[in-house]
């Protein structure tokens, strides 16, 4: 047993081996990942891309008309051109794609179904509102960002005037999830990204009937987590001598109250609305053709109620465990001692963003919140806290979507 044991260690030529084999399947992955964010598109991510889009551009052009939410949601246009504009470029990359890879057969009926959508965006169209549900489900996290942006507003009107931001690289490291050295961190995060990996490679070859593989591929990241807390618990909390401590739940390694830790986390998701709603202002393209469907899960909005519900708790859930396990518990922390934090944070967010394949827009998204993140959990000790932030957004995101799904079932 003691020899199984030293095996794990860094320097046994065993563990070099395998963290050499993973590191090669995850660069393999990455480069994959990387590709398809450079050529993927709708007609490869979407079962039915055109019904998809459709009810899109349906569901906007209501929301347009919806003066209250407009109002509340800063992420919202009210001008109808601009819509029909964005709208007419993702038309038009789904039509061009389409053509190419030879997906559509009848271009004229295409071509009159993208008239009739961008018609809808037309000021003078009469058109149904929205049920009180779905109106209800996208005014609710509209609300709680508008509030956690003004709460982020002072927030940090207060902690600048009690000049409460020394620099992070002087200030000792508080992480609750402590890794002994940068490459034995690396090395660590490989593991767990592998095993991660070796999951959701499982869900999808399992030979089980078509509505069971609805529902695990719809909760592959619910099913990640034991395996990846227990890659977590080998590397990382055992060697340390920590059980809960390690997440930030005891008392031997945070220093922050709770309740400041709690303040911490509505701030940082008011930061990071602010931040996308300003880029979303000065980048005109951010929401256009090229991104529209990185956000949409077909399952939520098509699928079966099993499969709606296990999507929801794997993104609000599922993801937000796993991934802060990931990339803030484990890669960031086994960089932070090594390098500080900026180097730290921005190379984790880096590999964060990578394997989301998204193209540059989502990405550069993506990285900003990680960075936020990182710095959260360096500043509280507690991986609960950018846990916290993560599953609240991705929460914005799927209820939304929710109210997509109920506007769709009821057309």
């Amino acid at each position: 047993m003691n020899e199984v044991r030293r095996a794990f260690r860094p320097a046994h030529p065993l563990a070099v081996v395998v963290a050499a084999i993973c590191a090669a399947l995850a660069l393999w992955d990455i480069c994959l990942v990387l590709t398809y964010s450079a050529t993927g598109g709708p007609w490869d991510t979407l079962a039915d891309p055109v019904e998809a889009l459709a009810t899109i551009n349906a569901y906007e052009a209501r929301i347009i008309r919806d003066g209250t939410i407009s109002q509340i949601d800063p992420l919202i246009t009210i001008d109808f051109d601009a819509s029909a504009r964005e709208a007419g470029e993702c038309w038009t990359e789904l039509r061009d794609e389409a053509i190419a890879l030879g997906a559509i057969d009848e271009v004229p009926a295409l071509d009159a179904l993208i008239e009739e959508s961008l018609s809808e965006f037309d000021p003078d169209r009469d058109l149904s509102a929205l049920s009180p549900m779905s109106r209800w489900l996208q005014i609710a996290p509209s609300i709680f960002v508008l509030a956690t942006m003004l709460f982020a507003v002072g927030w940090s009107i207060v902690l600048v005037g009690k000049r409460a931001t020394e620099s992070m690289v002087n200030r000792p490291s508080s992480l609750s999830m402590p890794v002994a050295g940068a490459w034995y961190g690396t090395a660590t995060f490989l593991y767990a990204f592998i095993a991660l990996d070796i999951v959701m490679v499982s869900v999808g070859i399992a030979s089980v009937p078509e509505s069971w593989f609805e529902v695990l591929g719809a909760g592959a990241m619910l099913l990640a987590i034991p395996v990846v807390v227990c890659v977590a618990w080998f590397f990382c909390v055992r060697p340390n001598g920590l059980m809960l401590d390690a997440f930030g739940f005891g008392s031997r390694i945070s220093r922050m109250s709770v309740s400041g830790t709690i303040a911490m986390v509505m701030a940082i998701i008011g930061i990071d609305g602010i931040v996308l709603a300003t880029l979303s202002t000065f980048y005109a393209h951010a929401p256009a053709a090229q991104v529209w469907w990185e956000s949409l899960d077909e399952r939520l909005l098509f699928g079966s109620s099993a499969a709606a519900v296990t999507t929801s708790l794997d993104a609000v859930v599922g993801a937000p465990i796993v991934e802060e396990i990931i990339f803030r518990g484990i890669l960031f922390g086994g960089l932070y001692g090594r390098w500080g934090f900026w180097p730290a944070a921005l190379g984790s967010s880096l590999v964060f963003a990578s394997v989301h394949g998204y193209g540059f827009d989502g990405s550069l998204s993506v990285i900003i919140t990680g960075v936020l993140l990182c710095w959260l959990y360096a500043r509280t000790g507690r991986l609960w806290a950018p846990m916290l932030v993560h599953g609240f957004i991705n929460g914005t995101v799927v209820l939304s979507q929710w109210s997509i799904r109920e506007f769709a079932s009821s057309q």
